[in-house]
């Protein structure tokens, strides 16, 4: 049984998969090529439920790090960085990296790199 789904949110054991949701709340997640729209509800609500579970259980649960990779083209707009805003409040760490128009390099890179 899902932990997330029997509430007791005990994911400690790392060898059983449960569901993609378990698995978004239990281990490292990084976003990129994701608009994170704010009609991506869903997405939203989990980021939300996630920074609470971490507000209200702290280190007596094992949470893991979300992070959200914005390539962008030249500079970032007003609409982006309030987005970026409301998603650190969230606890996301969010990585910015201007492209300068290369964003089939940018891409290769990321997914060459090694994430700890």
């Amino acid at each position: 049984v899902s932990p997330f789904k029997s509430g007791t949110l005990d994911f400690e054991n790392e060898s059983k998969v449960y569901s993609w949701l378990d698995i978004f709340l239990r281990d490292e997640v990084h976003i990129l090529g994701f608009g994170l729209d704010y009609t991506e509800i869903d997405l939203w609500w989990l980021l939300s439920y996630k920074a609470r579970l971490r507000q209200k259980r702290g280190n007596s649960l094992h949470i893991g790090e979300t992070y959200f990779h914005h390539y962008y083209d030249q500079s970032i707009d007003d609409k982006e960085r309030a987005k970026h805003l409301i998603l650190e409040s969230l606890g996301v760490n969010v990585q910015r990296k201007n492209v300068n128009g290369d964003f089939k390099k940018a891409y290769s890179e990321f997914l060459n790199q090694d994430i700890q």
